[in-house]
C-alpha cells in the first residue's frame, strides 16, 4: 500500500499504520511489554537525549537519531490525523515477536543503501 502511493507523483498523506495508535511513551511501555522488561521511562531534554543517541552513536558507528527526528517526534509528524489503514495490531505483533526485539543490531548507515536522483539515468 505505502510502496504503491510512494512510486506515485503525488502529494497525500496516507497512514498505513495501526488499527491501533499511541503516543511516543505509550509506544515505549508496549515494547518494554512485550520484551519482558520493565524499565523506567524518564523524559528528558531533547538535547540531552540527541546527545545521548551521538554517543552512542560513537560506538555503533551510527546515527541513533537526529536532531530532526527528535523535532518531529515533539511536533507530531511521525503520526497523521488520517484514518488508519494498517489491519495488523501492534499489541499482537509485539506480544508474538518483543522477545527476539534487540537480539541483533540493525545499523542504518552501514545496511541502508541510498541513490541518487541521478542513478536511474545510468
Amino acid at each position: 500500500m505505502a510502496i504503491g502511493a510512494g512510486m506515485k507523483n503525488e502529494d497525500i498523506t496516507m497512514d498505513v499504520a495501526g488499527p491501533e495508535t499511541y503516543t511516543y511513551k505509550e509506544f515505549v511501555r508496549a515494547i518494554a511489554r512485550g520484551m519482558g522488561v520493565s524499565r523506567l521511562i524518564i523524559p528528558v531534554p531533547p538535547a540531552i537525549g540527541w546527545l545521548a543517541g551521538r554517543l552512542f552513536g560513537i560506538f555503533l558507528k551510527d546515527d541513533v537519531i537526529t536532531m530532526a527526528e527528535i523535532r518531529g517526534l515533539m511536533q507530531g509528524l511521525m503520526a497523521s490525523e488520517e484514518e488508519p489503514l494498517g489491519k495488523l495490531m501492534f499489541s499482537e505483533w509485539i506480544s508474538e515477536n518483543g522477545a527476539s526485539l534487540g537480539l541483533k543490531y540493525h545499523n542504518d548507515l552501514r545496511e541502508r543503501r541510498y541513490s541518487s536522483p541521478n542513478d536511474e539515468f545510468n
